[in-house]
């Protein structure tokens, strides 16, 4: 394969399951042509390697990380500090990140090393299957989804706009958040339903005509269930390190629960259909197709202070926006202290929500001319 993107030249894949066999589909497609994956699990990294998910394989994280411009840490999320320590130790120059679904108990974990951590930007990508494995592995998951990138305050900006490059070639659409403010947003959006489906098979399976139910459901409940399906030690380990927030959100669907048992049992049905339009306005809003956003990228410009925690700020007020920055730059001024980040956002809309959520939040901008 020739190679058509100047960066990363060599990519480390370390965990070659579902999610890091399918960033090398993805990359390889994208046009990387060197791939080395690392694995403790031999079967998965020999199944990588016949997808051509990988082009060659490593005995070791360090061996892996070795040379490489780009390394994605792709194992279960409790182990995936100690991955990208090792990584980081061998390799000081090469870009990390991460593809797991919970970010404070990472960023904890990291912040307790002294390595310089301005090139780790942990990520996540909001796309996966109830299936395992690298045979699962698809060169098109990323297509559309929204592709959380976490960067500390004094992130080296090379860095993360190459990221962000990289997010964008295998199809995925960047968006910052802050780690706490993802960690909450993942809650609901990703574990939530999970643990939905989990207490609803749960429920079924009290049923006392079991053989009679499974001939009599319909889509709608496979669909609200497929996920039930997916590995128990994978969401035992992200409940582990993203309790608080996950506990919040159930106590939310609780009492949402609790409100529809009261109206039900009251015969309450003005009020139960209340509960069903708001529901279904909701769900209506929710594009049919993910990531589906106009043509042609607008700029959109902040003068932002040059001091701690400024980026982070703004990619927070962004992100709570719902908008996804496809790229950015960052000029300096010559008397230093401030300067200008340039973001790109995809159509008119988003860049009119972008300028309304940064004003709000104190952050003056308006809309460039540039081109990314």
């Amino acid at each position: 394969m020739t190679s058509t993107l100047e960066w990363p030249r060599r990519l480390a894949i370390v965990g070659t399951g579902l999610l890091g066999a399918s960033v090398g589909l993805a990359a390889r497609a994208a046009g990387v042509a060197e791939v080395v994956g690392a694995d403790n699990d031999r079967r998965e990294l020999r199944d990588a390697l016949e997808r051509e998910a990988i082009t060659s394989r490593a005995r070791s994280v360090e061996e892996a990380a070795e040379g490489a411009d780009l390394i994605v840490a792709a194992t279960p999320v409790r182990s995936l500090a100690g991955v990208l320590a090792r990584a980081l130790a061998v390799n000081p120059e090469a870009v990390l990140t991460d593809v797991g679904s919970t970010k404070l108990h990472l960023l904890a974990e990291l912040q307790r090393s002294s390595a310089n951590l301005r090139r780790v930007i942990p990520g996540h990508p909001m796309a996966g299957s109830e299936e395992r494995g690298a045979m699962a592995a698809r060169v098109d998951l990323f297509h559309g989804a929204a592709w959380v990138l976490t960067p500390a305050p004094h992130v080296d900006h090379q860095a993360l706009r190459r990221l962000t490059s990289f997010v964008r070639d295998l199809g995925g659409r960047p968006l910052m958040l802050d780690p706490e403010l993802h960690d909450q947003v993942a809650a609901f959006a990703s574990h939530l339903p999970q643990l939905a489906a989990t207490a609803l098979m749960g429920a079924v399976a009290q049923v006392d005509s079991p053989a009679a139910l499974r001939r009599l459901v319909a889509s709608g409940f496979r669909d609200t269930t497929r996920v039930a399906a997916s590995d128990p030690d994978l969401w035992v380990d992200i409940c582990a390190t993203n309790g608080p927030s996950i506990v919040a959100a159930l106590d939310v669907l609780t009492s949402r629960l609790e409100v529809l048992r009261k109206l039900i049992a009251e015969g309450d049905r003005v009020g139960l259909r209340e509960e069903l339009a708001t529901a279904r306005a909701a769900r209506l809003r929710i594009p049919t197709k993910p990531g589906s956003s106009p043509r042609g990228l607008r700029e959109v410009v902040v003068h932002i202070a040059d001091r701690p925690g400024s980026l982070a700020a703004v990619f927070h007020a962004l992100g709570a926006a719902g908008v996804n920055v496809e790229d950015l730059a960052i000029d300096h001024e010559l008397q230093g202290g401030s300067g200008a980040l340039r973001i790109w956002v995809a159509g008119r809309d988003a860049s009119t929500t972008a300028i309304a959520a940064l004003e709000l939040a104190g952050w003056p901008a308006h809309e460039g001319t540039g081109a990314p």
